[in-house]
């Protein structure tokens, strides 16, 4: 009757580890084990895509661990019980067929495959060492929404990059060419390199109001949040 009863609730928790507790032969209790999602995990995956990034998932984790933590997540494309090896061959694959990759990890299993992707992020206030010396950039932060919230800044940035060198170009080339036909004195030619930098300047300074961090500051006024596992 208990093995009938622990084959049962192993049915019934067919994604979950199970373990049993018996005592003297006998069966006491059952527990099932599952991988609790952080609760930014689902927003940054959903925001990932909404910036017009593909996600997939590597583990070394058993696909029994890693199916239903990918099915919350609503990622089609994962891959479990990866070797790190495994891990950098399947970075360096997608590297070869045009793809460009950011590779997010925090173990040590991570390390090849982050030093593989275009660019490596290394992602905890835990992270192991190794992975953290291999990765381009490090997020000394637990919070997942860190990494969409950068990609969205840096985006922004290089947006207001492309503008700034548009102005001076228009600005420059203005310029000679009113000089040459005479209709610009040196003291307003000078006034306007003056104004171009200034200008450049003012644009450049938005991104320190570019509201991509609305989410954590919304965070830090309410401390009593839940906190991922």
């Amino acid at each position: 009757a208990d093995r009938q009863h622990f084959e049962a609730f192993q049915r019934a928790h067919a994604l979950d580890t199970v373990l049993a507790v018996a005592l003297d032969g006998a069966l006491e209790f059952a527990i099932a084990l599952n991988d609790t999602l952080r609760p930014s995990a689902k927003g940054t995956t959903d925001e990932l895509r909404r910036l017009g990034c593909s996600v997939a998932m590597l583990t070394g984790d058993a696909a029994l661990a890693a199916t239903p933590v990918a099915q919350s997540l609503g990622i089609h494309e994962f891959r479990s019980s990866m070797l790190p090896s495994e891990k950098q061959a399947w970075v360096v694959a997608s590297e070869k067929s045009g793809a460009r990759t950011l590779m997010l990890g925090d173990g040590i299993n991570d390390a090849n495959a982050l030093a593989a992707a275009s660019v490596g992020v290394a992602m905890g206030e835990g992270c192991a060492a190794l992975a953290a010396r291999s990765a381009d950039i490090c997020i000394m932060s637990n919070d997942l929404m860190l990494l969409p919230q950068s990609i969205n800044l840096c985006r922004y940035a290089r947006k207001l990059v492309k503008l700034n060198i548009a102005l001076v170009a228009f600005i420059k080339v203005a310029t000679i060419v009113l000089a040459l036909l005479g209709l610009l004195p040196l003291w307003l030619a000078v006034l306007v390199d003056v104004g171009s930098l200034i200008l450049v300047l003012l644009v450049s300074v938005s991104v320190l109001r570019y509201p991509c961090w609305a989410s954590l500051e919304e965070e830090e006024d309410n401390p009593e949040g839940d906190e991922g596992v």
